[in-house]
């Protein structure tokens, strides 16, 4: 089953957290957190699965309002058997003003995923300066807290695990592998500015990298299943039986 999402105005936009919320099983968190707000106040929310005192790992989603597929994953990592072998954290949404408006942008124009301190060059929607947006500094904050050891940053609707710059070759290629989907450089049409995976690779010691869908939905069942386990496994973890 193909199903295609997002891109119908703000109507379209509430889809996806209601067709969640309809097939949501019993969760694996055990901790949730508001990490901070958005331009518009919204909470950015994050949730911790997993066992503490293993691996942090982390997966983000909606960091553009209108790339709203990868809820589908992040919730499929909060549902079901219990997660072991990583200290699991997951945002769903990153942009919560752009998922209530079906937009890609945060509030002021900015492109969220162009205005991180990282190579980061004032240009349409960058943002006036480096991490000038609230969300840019929230995140920057949690994950300078959390310190994960992998980051995965879930877009569409490019189709494809990034290799541009890639940190670490093992955990693009299980990635790859398990999501059934191509490596390809996805380099911003030649140099990428500002980018989170970007900044994240040079501050840190471990590695993000990016994973986009293509332009129509997997099955909520592939997205929620098969492709939440794939990531989960790639990243060091398991389902506990």
């Amino acid at each position: 089953m193909i199903i295609s999402l997002g891109f119908g105005g703000a109507t379209a936009a509430a889809a996806p957290s209601k067709a969640i919320a309809a097939a949501t099983g019993t969760h694996t968190w055990y901790h949730q957190e508001t990490i901070g707000h958005s331009g518009s106040g919204r909470s950015i929310v994050a949730y911790r699965a997993g066992e503490a005192g293993k691996p942090v790992v982390m997966v983000v989603a909606t960091m553009h309002g209108e790339e709203n597929f990868g809820q589908y994953v992040t919730r499929g990592l909060l549902e079901g058997n219990k997660i072991g072998g990583v200290d699991l954290w997951v945002v769903p949404v990153l942009n919560p003003d752009g998922l209530a408006h079906d937009r890609r942008w945060l509030n002021g124009h900015i492109d969220l995923n162009r205005n991180f301190p990282h190579r980061f060059i004032v240009r349409a929607n960058s943002g006036p300066k480096a991490a000038s947006a609230v969300e840019t500094r929230v995140i920057m904050r949690f994950l300078n807290r959390i310190n994960p050891r992998y980051l995965v940053s879930w877009h569409q609707p490019l189709h494809a695990v990034d290799s541009y710059h890639v940190k670490n070759k093992g955990l693009m290629n299980r990635l790859a592998d398990g999501l059934r989907l191509p490596k390809k450089s996805l380099n911003c049409n030649g140099s990428c500015h500002g980018t989170m995976t970007g900044w994240f690779n040079a501050n840190h010691k471990g590695a993000a990298i990016t994973v986009e869908y293509g332009s129509r939905a997997r099955s909520m069942k592939t997205m929620k299943g098969r492709d939440a386990n794939a990531v989960l496994a790639a990243i060091g973890g398991h389902r506990i039986r």
